[in-house]
C-alpha cells in the first residue's frame, strides 16, 4: 500500500495483493485514499474468483 500527496488537498493511492494490483484511488485525506484502494482491491479480488 502506497499513498501520496497529489496537490489541491487530495491524495491518490495504490494497492496490491502480489498477484493483483489497484491504483488511481483518490481521496480528499489519507485514510480516503487508502480505504478506496482496498475497497477496488477487494473487489478485483472477488471478479477474479
Amino acid at each position: 500500500m502506497k499513498v501520496f500527496y497529489a496537490g489541491n488537498d487530495s491524495y491518490v493511492a495504490m494497492a496490491t495483493d502480489g498477484e493483483r494490483a489497484v491504483w488511481n484511488c483518490y481521496g480528499s485525506t489519507k485514510e480516503a485514499a487508502k480505504e478506496m484502494a482496498l475497497y477496488k482491491l477487494r473487489r478485483f479480488q472477488e471478479e477474479g474468483t
